[in-house]
């Protein structure tokens, strides 16, 4: 709601929340076209994550999205055909990013196997992007980050679909050993990993002052 506010393309979605009246798939239909991505609102590493393309099976991924949030609140999004790219973003009132990378998979989406086993996936960083869709790469996320009133850091995931870009997520808690996606990015815009920490710290401390 808050990106949409704010012109950041996102993926049609209806939102279903535990104990309320919910909508029929046909209902749901009638609104956003098959495929779509049934997930928890609330929850990481594509947990309870499911591809839809037909009536067969979207209760129970339904049922497991909810399972896994953690507040009672499920999405069903259109399913963008394009690819995943991703980027890092750090700051508090002063907002940088560093470089965008890109997910190749096999499967429908970046699932938990693709994700921590690296199976049918690879990353690419630099994202294979031309110099034009890079830097809005770059913008969107900065963009979001701003909308979304993010601190600190996030990794904004994105599809890039034709020559447009679309929003995926935020994650607030990205992966952080020295190999993961945000280090890495982060790495390539000429931001070390011990230096990186260092920054991050200070923006903490930043925001801790600020509060006083």
């Amino acid at each position: 709601i808050l990106c949409d506010e704010a012109s950041i393309p996102c993926a049609d979605y209806v939102c279903l929340k535990k104990g309320q009246p919910q909508p029929t798939f046909a209902q749901i239909q009638e609104r956003i076209p098959l495929p779509w991505i049934v997930k928890p609102c609330n929850a990481g590493s594509s947990y309870g994550v499911h591809f839809v393309e037909d009536e067969d099976g979207f209760a129970a991924a339904c049922e497991d999205a909810f399972f896994y949030d953690g507040r009672g609140k499920i999405l069903v999004e259109k399913a963008i055909d394009g690819f995943e790219i991703g980027c890092a973003v750090m700051g508090n009132e002063v907002v940088e990013t560093g470089s965008v990378d890109e997910i190749e998979i096999e499967s429908a989406f970046f699932d938990f196997e693709g994700k921590y086993a690296m199976k049918g996936a690879e990353i690419h960083c630099p994202a294979r992007l031309d110099e034009e869709l890079f830097e809005k790469a770059r913008l969107l996320a900065k963009d979001a980050y701003r909308a979304m009133g993010c601190t600190g850091l996030a990794r904004v995931d994105m599809f890039v679909t034709g020559g447009d870009i679309v929003l995926n997520e935020l994650n607030t808690i990205p992966g952080f050993t020295a190999t993961s996606r945000y280090p890495t990015m982060m790495q390539e815009a000429g931001l070390g990993f011990s230096d990186l920490i260092d920054r991050l710290i200070a923006l903490a401390m930043e925001r801790q002052v600020s509060a006083c």
